[in-house]
Order: C-alpha cells, then structure tokens, then sequence
C-alpha cells in the first residue's frame, strides 16, 4: 500500500497538470481492500471459464499448479480489469462531462446579452 502512494506522489510531481482526484481515485480501488475480493473473483471465473478443458500435465508438480492456476487466474483477471477499468471509465467520463456542462451553462447565463 505503501509504495503505490509513493508512485502515485512520484506521478504527481512529474506530471504537475495530472487531475488529482482521479489518482486518488485509483489508489483507492487498487488497494489491497478492493485487490483481494477482486483476485477472488477472477479466479472464481477463470475456474468458470476452463472448467471443461483438459489439463495439460507436466513431470514436475510445481509446473502443473503454475500453469493451472496463471491460466485459470490470469485470462479472468485481464477480462475483468477491462470491464473494472471501462465502467470506471464510463463514470468518471460522465461526471466530468456534467460537470463541465454546469459550469459553460453558468457561465453563458451570466454573460450580457451583446444582441439588440
């Protein structure tokens, strides 16, 4: 937890125009609190996903547990951080959106009318 906000400082400083909100945003749906469910359930559907798939088997144990569960975890986890990330997304799109509509109509309704 400790270096994500480190590089999310490091970020900050660098990129000196980057929106704030939104890094704080990710430092809190990537933490280890929101991680762990989401590792779950991305092994919980990669489990889903190749359920009826034959499974391949090596000599050596270790390889078996390493490709079974990187197959299983890794596929799933790629299909929902894209669905995560686009709906995230999608939200703040729309509330920036709204927000940026409030404000150009604000301002247009304060403007003097220069038409006679």
């Amino acid at each position: 937890f400790g270096f994500s906000a480190f590089l999310a400082l490091l970020v900050v400083f660098i990129f000196p125009k980057i929106n704030r909100p939104t890094i704080f945003l990710a430092l809190i749906i990537w933490n280890p609190i929101f991680q762990i469910p989401i590792y779950a359930a991305s092994y919980q559907l990669g489990s889903y996903l190749f359920e009826g798939l034959p499974v391949v088997k090596y000599n050596l144990e270790i390889l078996n547990q390493l490709y079974s569960f990187t197959r299983r975890f890794l596929i799933a986890h790629l299909l929902l951080s894209v669905c995560i990330t686009s709906l995230v997304y999608i939200v703040s799109r729309y509330t920036v959106f709204s927000k940026i509509s409030k404000k150009i109509k604000e301002n247009f309704d304060e403007t003097p009318s220069t038409i006679e």
